[in-house]
């Protein structure tokens, strides 16, 4: 059970009333023959709903309450335009308060005459798949309080964004256009990305996560030093990992001190204990292509003696259980934008390259528009940056017009300046380790 934190008496008295029929009109929407089963999240999580209220911008009236497991947040300008964007939140970890966040251009949407909403989703953990269910859902609702919006944009950040893709392949006809900013977008292919990082991480080091589990990939971490005063083992695996990430770009060695020893953590996992989670279980690094520069003693031949962990087919195919290990099939019907930091080594670009390949063989890439943003770390964008992305996606769905992105199909060492608002101390950041 949920508990309010707060006393609105009045607003909880509707709410509740409202909660029953949160999800029936929401699935009436979902116009995609396949439903899924969202991952689950943590268990044995006592779940906690602070108060959501919040306080309204000017000229802006503030919404806000529970439905069945969740809270939620909606503010509607005086001077509404009639269009609503659904704002799906990025991964929190586990703890057991469920909040809502507000959308990073807030200000923007309102000034614009953009209502917005947000869920808190019905649990924390990496959940993309409840925050599909729940963002579609709190469409609905915001029709029964507010009004039936004549266009609603969904807009994803990091995990939001793995959430606003699965929604435009499950749910493909409930949004008018969809923006994913350092988003999950090619689903399983992030766990892929930590399993192929730290399989080549154990190789490198002349080491095993078998033998140790955990405490091996702590003893794997220190034989590699730090990403600034690199072993020769860290030299040759921060190649590797730029490689597989997407290629040498602007900043990918900053992000890549950043992220390095949590993608290896988040991989490792799956090499020790291949059966401790769905996730584990669909993760595989069997098709990774692993190249190295020259000069750092090893070649290309040679990385052919990195251990390979196979997927299990029973979770990772389009009907399983779980619609965030299933492929993407690129079938999306409406314009959809995605954009990315050149040095994010987290969510790392190489995900809206396999993306893009998935549209071409779907015949849909000429609905995808994607931009690098020349920029160190996850989902460190520019205020402007994300508002230029915002208002492009809204004039291609009014008016057709199509905006331009980056080819990240090939050489990424000088991508991002077509879009990037104001280039960052160190810019263009190091090459290569």
């Amino acid at each position: 059970m949920t508990r309010l934190l707060g006393t609105r008496a009045l607003a909880l008295s509707v709410l509740v009333a409202l909660a029953a029929t949160f999800y029936a009109g929401a699935i009436a929407e979902a116009r995609h023959p396949h439903q899924f089963s969202p991952l689950p999240g943590p268990g044995n999580v006592q779940w906690v709903i602070p108060d959501p209220s919040f306080t309204p911008l000017a000229g802006a009236r503030a919404l806000s309450g529970t439905y069945s497991g969740g809270a939620y947040r909606i503010e509607v300008p005086s001077n509404w335009n009639g269009e609503l964007v659904l704002y799906a939140h990025g991964f929190r970890g586990s703890p057991p308060e469920l909040t809502v966040s507000n959308p990073p251009i807030r200000s923007h949407l309102i000034e614009n005459g953009y209502a917005w909403a947000a869920s808190s989703y019905r649990n924390n953990g990496y959940v993309p798949g409840v925050g599909a269910q729940d963002t579609l859902a709190l469409k609905d609702l915001f029709t029964r309080l507010v009004g039936r919006p004549s266009r609603t944009y969904l807009y994803g950040t990091s995990m939001g964004g793995h959430v606003a893709m699965i929604s435009a392949e499950f749910y493909p006809e409930a949004y008018d256009g969809i923006l994913s900013e350092c988003g999950v977008v090619a689903g399983y292919e992030l766990f892929d990305f930590f399993t192929a990082s730290a399989a080549a991480a154990e190789f490198l080091t002349g080491s095993d996560y078998r033998t140790g589990g955990s405490a091996e990939t702590a003893r794997i971490v220190s034989r590699l030093g730090t990403v600034a005063a690199p072993t020769q083992a860290g030299r040759q695996l921060a190649s590797v990992m730029i490689n597989i990430s997407g290629g040498p770009r602007p900043f990918a060695i900053e992000g890549l001190a950043q992220f390095r020893d949590t993608d290896i953590g988040a991989g490792a996992t799956a090499l020790f204990d291949p059966t401790a989670s769905p996730v584990a279980m669909a993760a595989t690094n069997s098709a990774t292509n692993y190249t190295i520069a020259p000069g750092l003693g090893l070649t290309n031949a040679q990385l052919g003696g990195i251990r390979r962990k196979a997927a299990d087919p029973s979770f990772r195919n389009r009907s399983g259980p779980y619609a965030e290990l299933a492929p993407f099939t690129g079938e999306i019907r409406v314009p959809v934008m995605q954009i990315k930091t050149t040095g994010d080594l987290f969510v790392p670009i190489v995900l809206e390259q396999r993306y893009l390949e998935i549209a071409k063989q779907a015949g849909t890439s000429h609905l995808l528009v994607q931009r690098a943003i020349r920029a160190a770390g996850h989902c460190t964008f520019m205020n402007a940056e994300q508002v230029r992305a915002f208002d492009d996606l809204v004039r291609w769905v009014k008016y057709g017009i199509k905006p331009e992105g980056d080819d990240l199909s090939g050489d990424l060492r000088d991508v991002g300046r077509k879009f990037t608002s104001q280039l960052r101390p160190g810019d263009p950041g190091t090459l290569g380790p």
